[in-house]
Parts: C-alpha cells; structure tokens; sequence
C-alpha cells in the first residue's frame, strides 16, 4: 500500500512540475523575451512577445507595463500614430495604475 502511495503522489507532484514549467515557458517567458528584445533594440519582436503575453495573460498581473512597452516600441521605430493609439489604451483600460501616468507623459511627448 505504501508504495501505490508513494506512485500516486510521484505521478500528481510530476504533473504539477511539468504544468509549472509549460506556464513560465509560455506566459512569463514570451514576457521576459519580449523585455530581452526591447533592451537590444529589436522592438518589432518586442512587441510580438508583449502581444503573446497579453494573449495568454489578458489580465496577467504584467500585461499594463506590457502594453505601455508595446507603445514604447511603436514611439522607438517612429510609428506615432500607433504609439498615441497603444498609450490612450493604456490610460483608458487602467486609469489609477501609474502606468496610465506614464503613458500620458509618452502621448504628450508624441504628439
């Protein structure tokens, strides 16, 4: 008996293990490829990872700063006009975050 024991909680604590690494894998990692990307400079793929983010985390606890980077990315390849649209998103979808703070300074300097 004790050994199905001992099988039963190895088999639910590998699948909780391999459940754990999928997320960080597909959420928290398309997040911190996203930042890797920003920092090189390489804001197309930036804002590619912070959208698959989003996608997988539409209320993720990251997804307002990733939005705003996605804004900052659009304002760093001299696209404005998607920068103003991303930012006014941001300040209307979290208007008492401090990131909406933020995006408003963004959207005057864009303007």
């Amino acid at each position: 008996m004790d050994i199905m024991k001992t099988l039963v909680s190895f088999l639910l604590f590998s699948m909780l293990v391999s459940s754990c690494a999928h997320f960080q894998k597909s959420s928290y990692g398309s997040y911190a490829e996203a930042e890797k990307a920003f920092s090189r400079g390489k804001y197309e793929k930036a804002i590619m990872g912070y959208r698959d983010y989003l996608e997988q985390n539409p209320g993720g606890s990251m997804a307002v700063i990733a939005e705003y980077y996605i804004g900052k990315s659009y304002a760093a390849m001299g696209m404005a006009g998607e920068a103003e649209k991303v930012y006014r998103d941001v300040i209307e979808k979290y208007p008492q975050s401090s990131w909406a703070g933020f995006a408003q300074k963004r959207l005057d300097e864009v303007k």
